[in-house]
This record gives C-alpha cells, sequence and structure tokens, in this order.
C-alpha cells in the first residue's frame, strides 16, 4: 500500500490521459488523485490532499495550469509541492519557466521520461 509521500496528482481535463498516467503510475505503485482542471485540483489540495508531484496540463477548461500554478506558488502549504507540466503547446515551455516548475515534458508523453520525473520527487 503507498504512503501519502507517493502520492501523484494528475490534472489533465481529458478523461483518457487522466486513465491512462493513473493506470501507468499505479502499476509503478503510486497512489494517483486525479482533476479535470486546476480548481478541481485546489479543491483537494484545500480538502487536505499532499501529493509528492502534481502532473499537469496547461491547457484546460475553468482554470488552466497557469492559474493553477499562481494559485499554488500564493499558499504556503502547496507552494514547495514539485510540478512536472505536460502540455501540448510551444508557449507552455516558456509559461512554465516563469511559473517556476520543476520539469516540463511535451505530449506525447515520453513514459520512461515520466516515469523518472517521478521517481526523482517521490522516491520509494
Amino acid at each position: 500500500m503507498p504512503h501519502a509521500q507517493h502520492t501523484v496528482l494528475v490534472v489533465d481535463d481529458h478523461l483518457s490521459v487522466r486513465n491512462d498516467l493513473r493506470a501507468l503510475l499505479e502499476a509503478e505503485g503510486y497512489a494517483v488523485e486525479t482533476a479535470e482542471n486546476g480548481r478541481a485540483a485546489l479543491s483537494l489540495l484545500y480538502a487536505g490532499a499532499f501529493p509528492c508531484v502534481i502532473v499537469l496540463d496547461m491547457m484546460m477548461p475553468v482554470m488552466g495550469g497557469l492559474e493553477f500554478r499562481q494559485e499554488q506558488l500564493n499558499h504556503p502549504r502547496f507552494a514547495d509541492i514539485p510540478v512536472i507540466v505536460l502540455s501540448a503547446t510551444q508557449e507552455s515551455t516558456i509559461s512554465a519557466d516563469l511559473l517556476r516548475v520543476d520539469a516540463y515534458l511535451p505530449k506525447p508523453v515520453d513514459v520512461a521520461q515520466l516515469k523518472a520525473l517521478v521517481q526523482r520527487y517521490c522516491p520509494q
């Protein structure tokens, strides 16, 4: 059974991406929480979720990755949670740099790179 420090929060508006990442990360031994947008992810954090890393899409309805990250950085309890951005857009690379994310991976995701990054932030 994974410990709380081995929980990954996946934030993406596409159900198939959330489900695929959940299956991939659970197979690696992580507990996975998912949210369909930044607002839902913030609700999970405010409700007590404290993941070891957040895997974040940038382009989402309701609240996108940039807005989520700004809110995260403004909250002392959540500001230091590492963030791995997954995005299909080039602009996200620049935005990710500005918002001090820990890693950026383009979509489609290189599974080996993602596993290595999650392992770096959530050592088992």
